[in-house]
């Protein structure tokens, strides 16, 4: 008996000398979505009251041999979030507060042959079926991330402003913008 109870104070000590690093703040890194050929820079804001908000800037840039098509996107999505025993991040996203803010004046839509042009209500459909794409696209992901318990950012840690977290068995990188 003599031994356990140092050995149990020994490991209550060790528990409690370890303590979690602050995650609150804003944290950005690039990101692409190939499936939709997007690509950009993902913000996550990290709050103190449990939630959080992520902010993806995009580029949606397709590029064929018939047409080539830009448009700036910026799709955000809010959520909560919490810490396990292990002192993981598990994030839960709200699908239903998917937004994307298109900035139409960077929509183009071009025929690579000079002698075509597409016409404006065809650019104009193209315009709302992408965004209706866009924000579906993000929606069923937040909502399958979700659905399946949430993003877990495993052993977070913060070193010289660098946020690092294994998510599976990748390790992902976030910096102070």
């Amino acid at each position: 008996m003599k031994r356990l109870m140092p050995l149990s104070f020994l490991l209550f000590v060790a528990g409690c000398s370890v303590s979690q690093p602050d995650l609150t703040g804003r944290w950005s890194r690039q990101a692409e979505e190939p499936a939709m050929e997007l690509s950009g820079t993902e913000i996550i804001e990290i709050l103190p009251d449990s939630t959080f908000k992520v902010t993806n800037r995009m580029l949606f840039a397709h590029n064929d041999s018939d047409l080539n098509s830009f448009l700036n996107v910026k799709v955000s999505v809010y959520g909560t979030w919490d810490r396990t025993n292990q002192g993981d991040l598990l994030m839960l996203y709200n699908p239903q507060t998917v937004s994307v803010d298109a900035d139409s004046t960077s929509f183009t839509l071009n025929m690579k042959k000079a002698d075509k042009e597409i016409p404006a209500e065809i650019a104009a459909e193209t315009y709302a079926d992408l965004i209706t794409r866009i924000k579906g696209y993000y929606t069923q992901g937040y909502g399958s991330i979700s659905a399946n318990g949430g993003m877990l950012l495993q052993a977070p840690q913060v070193i010289d402003s660098t946020l690092y977290a294994r998510i599976g068995s990748e390790i992902v990188t976030w910096s102070r913008p």
